[in-house]
């Protein structure tokens, strides 16, 4: 199977990639345009530039087709959340605020479709490991949020991390280390940028695009680099042996 799915050549990758990009783009610019998660102190906010949406969605959605053979079901599930959590991200950006309605249901969603797939694929010690990232991930948070005083991290962000954690969870604990760590990194160093640029004008800032876009891409690239393990070898690694085992015996 892993065969016949790293046979897809990169033009067809990059064709659905694009494709499903575009569309998910689509879909969240159709749920923000019309602003009506803003709450009422909200409404006289000036509107913010919205033209990063689309590039977003494609480079994300593109770089996921290019490595989707490593593991296609966790990949379609990754994919079919690009929508939700650009989708929060682009609301952080506009209000300074992650709405539940998205992350909330992302994390329920999350825990079924990883559920679903432990199932299928008798990986339980992934599926355990992403509950216990999911949790970990929210108190280090959490705790930060209470540290920081409501300076750049809010709740949103915290309930926006059990996403994060049990996402990458479902790989590794390097890549749950690795990404929040990035996620982290990426935004306090806008942070001082702006603070340097702005001054104390700048203290809150939307942080949950930078705990998206550092989770994203330093997962993407451990997965794709096959350096996820559990034990020395992931769930998806150890999938492969099995079948790479049941070949064997089968010639």
């Amino acid at each position: 199977m892993a065969t016949v799915l790293s046979a897809v050549g990169g033009p067809v990758a990059a064709t659905v990639g694009v494709a499903t990009g575009l569309a998910e783009g689509a879909l969240v610019l159709a749920f923000v345009t019309p602003r009506r998660y803003r709450h009422g102190d909200e409404v006289d906010c000036p509107p913010r530039s919205r033209w990063w949406v689309p590039v977003w969605t494609v480079f994300a959605c593109a770089s996921l087709a290019f490595s989707w053979w490593h593991a296609p079901a966790y990949m379609a599930i990754v994919l079919t959340l690009v929508a939700p959590l650009v989708a929060a991200c682009v609301v952080d950006v506009d209000v300074q605020r992650l709405p539940d309605a998205i992350t909330l249901p992302t994390a329920a969603v999350l825990v079924v479709a990883l559920g679903i797939l432990a199932a299928i694929t008798s990986a339980w010690s992934a599926f355990g490991r992403s509950l216990g990232a999911g949790f970990l991930v929210f108190l280090v948070f959490f705790a930060l949020a209470l540290i920081g005083g409501g300076g750049g991290m809010g709740m949103g962000d915290v309930k926006l991390s059990v996403s994060i954690g049990l996402m990458n969870g479902y790989l590794s604990w390097v890549h749950v280390f690795l990404a929040v760590l990035a996620g982290a990194l990426i935004g306090s160093f806008w942070g001082l940028g702006l603070r340097v640029v702005k001054g104390e004008s700048a203290r809150e800032f939307a942080f949950g695009p930078h705990m998206v876009a550092g989770a994203q891409w330093c997962s993407l690239c451990l997965l794709c680099q096959d350096c996820g393990h559990d034990g020395g070898r992931s769930a998806f690694s150890v999938q492969q042996t099995s079948e790479v085992d049941n070949e064997g015996q089968t010639q």
